[in-house]
């Protein structure tokens, strides 16, 4: 299963100081922001990981994240990159910072994988 996350040098995923963002209404299962899904995983990131841009060079890293019951990330190992490896620790620290909501039935604890690719223009 994956997941990914573009990341270019004139955008901002995230900015440090906005508030975690609902994925689903309380009482509810619904996303209410779909493209924080984690593939087909029936899982969604609460909150986009969004790591700082280090190197200022296009690259990507691909981990394997285990996934408790409870959606929370216990292990995010890369797998692939082609990026220094300062900024592949600050894509893991990310990871492992971000937890997930099950939105669909059949999300069930288990490794999947999630990408980080980051472009400069």
């Amino acid at each position: 299963m994956l997941g990914s996350l573009s990341v270019a040098k004139a955008q901002s995923a995230t900015s440090p100081a906005e508030k975690p963002m609902l994925l689903a209404a309380p009482g509810t299962a619904a996303p209410l922001h779909p493209n924080y899904a984690l593939g087909n995983t029936g899982w969604a990131f609460v909150r986009l990981p969004a790591p700082a841009l280090l190197d200022e060079k296009s690259g990507a890293v691909r981990f394997a994240i285990v996934v408790t019951e409870a959606g929370k990330i216990t292990s995010a190992t890369p797998t692939a990159s082609t990026v220094s490896a300062a900024q592949e620790k600050e894509c893991q620290q990310a990871l492992l910072t971000s937890s997930l909501n099950r939105i669909e039935a059949q999300a069930a604890p288990g490794t999947y994988f999630y990408n980080f690719r980051f472009t400069i223009k």
